[in-house]
């Protein structure tokens, strides 16, 4: 008898040993992520340049569920707060989980990295989950029911979201950052019209101008000798050398010519050319009449 009691505690212990997966049967992991987005954002979505993952893992040990998580943000500044909604993809739900805030006053520099990290609490599940545990949040993330809103002082109604799916399902990875939308195309400046440059004219060759006969000057007409001598005035007589040497003034007394002898009055008679008769329009003098008596 004692011998049987004893090999029946030792067959537990046995299959403990032989088989330790048995010991471990009941555990078990799920991964899932939340690749977040602007554009994922509802009504309306945000153009920004932020992006960021959410990482999440849960754990069943035994009856007992945990769920951890690791959120990782980029370009994204004054952060109020990092919730889980339940909704579907494009829909709007309700809150169920702080993971990060609120912050009243937000003034958080710009993050590029990893935000925060930790477990979940059950008894700060809130709404529809509120007095559930973390299995219950899994089941929502199973279901394609719960999303990740990433909540900024700029953009309060959300600037970053992204539904929660299983990793198998999704390539979790950290997205792209997003391309900003096409804002208006400037306008190409104009470019300053560049002078053309002309080829310089070789100017061509300006004749000599003709000689006209109209500018050569005239010649004036040579009188004829008749006109040019009735043209001409009558040289005035000059006096007889005399009658010059009369008005010129003597040179002062001058000694007294020698005079050749005087002819006799006969000779003079005779050397003496007649006296020429008066012109014919003269009257002749008639005899004088004798006084009467």
């Amino acid at each position: 008898m004692k011998r049987q009691q004893a090999r029946r505690a030792l067959v537990p212990l046995l299959l403990v040993l032989l088989c330790p997966h048995a010991a471990r049967a009941q555990t078990s992991t799920a991964s899932y992520c939340a690749p977040l987005l602007g554009s994922e954002v509802v009504a309306p979505h945000v153009n920004t340049n932020a992006r960021g993952l959410a990482d999440f893992t849960f754990t069943q040990s035994d009856s007992a569920w945990t769920g951890d998580y690791n959120i990782t943000i980029f370009n994204a500044s004054n952060i109020h707060s990092v919730e889980a909604h339940q909704a579907p993809r494009a829909s709007l739900g309700d809150l169920v989980y702080y993971f990060y805030g609120p912050v009243d006053n937000p003034s958080l520099p710009g993050i590029n990295g990893v935000l925060l990290e930790g477990n979940i609490d059950p008894a700060q599940l809130k709404g529809p989950l509120h007095g559930k545990g973390v299995k219950d949040m899994r089941d929502r993330a199973d279901d394609g029911d719960l999303y990740i809103l990433v909540v900024t002082a700029q953009n309060p109604n959300g600037e970053l979201r992204g539904q929660l799916v299983p990793v198998s399902s999704s390539a979790c990875s950290l997205p792209p950052a997003p391309t900003p939308a096409p804002g208006p195309v400037p306008a190409k400046p104009v470019a300053a019209a560049q002078p053309q440059k002309v080829p310089a004219r070789v100017p061509e060759p300006v004749p000599a101008p003709k000689p006209a006969a109209a500018q050569s000057p005239v010649p004036e007409p040579v009188p004829s000798p008749k006109a040019a001598a009735a043209q001409s005035p009558v040289p005035e007589p000059t006096s007889a050398p005399k009658a010059a040497a009369a008005a010129s003034p003597s040179p002062g007394p001058a000694a007294p010519p020698k005079l050749p002898p005087s002819p006799s009055p006969s000779a003079a008679a005779a050397t003496s050319p007649a006296p020429k008769q008066a012109a014919s329009s003269q009257p002749v003098p008639g005899p004088v009449p004798s006084p009467p008596p």
